[in-house]
């Protein structure tokens, strides 16, 4: 299972990983205004919604994306997405979602000697302060949501 992503901001616009029609075509999640996503989301090959995190107001996103390589092979063992929301500098939840083995670990922090639960090195635009910035927001409306066909190459080998 290869996993993409989309985010949907307060405003209820899409934002994907993945845009042909936008430069770059490929966007990292730093590109997100991060204290103005409702909710972030992986989903697989097919358009299956695999994983959602649901930020409240005041919430900021954590996603990195973790890849274990042997030697002299070109495929990864195993990639990791990590996935959750803090509050200021409180980690309030964080997933691992595995690629291969399709299994999903969750978490209220990180530990420093797992192999892939360690902690992260954070950003400066992460580091800022989201409560004075969320004071007077408003808690965002549930929405529905409709995926688009992924990219026209996702879930096909490339070498990097």
């Amino acid at each position: 299972m290869k996993l993409q992503w989309f985010a949907e901001l307060n405003d209820g616009k899409l934002v994907w990983q993945f845009d042909p029609e936008r430069e770059p075509v490929e966007i990292s999640t730093d590109s997100l205004p991060l204290l103005e996503i409702k909710n972030f989301n992986l989903f697989d090959e097919k358009g299956k919604i695999v994983f959602t995190s649901y930020l409240d107001p005041g919430d900021m996103l954590i996603y990195r994306r973790r890849t274990k390589m042997k030697m002299g092979q070109q495929e990864p063992v195993e990639i990791c997405h990590l996935a959750g929301s803090k509050r200021e500098e409180n980690i309030r939840a964080i997933a691992f979602i595995f690629e291969r083995s399709e299994k999903i670990e969750m978490r209220n922090g990180f530990e420093e000697k797992h192999p892939w639960h360690y902690g992260i090195v954070e950003s400066e635009r992460e580091m800022m302060k989201s409560e004075k910035k969320n004071k007077n927001r408003k808690k965002p409306k549930p929405s529905s949501i409709s995926i688009p066909n992924p990219s026209p190459d996702f879930g096909k080998s490339e070498k990097r």
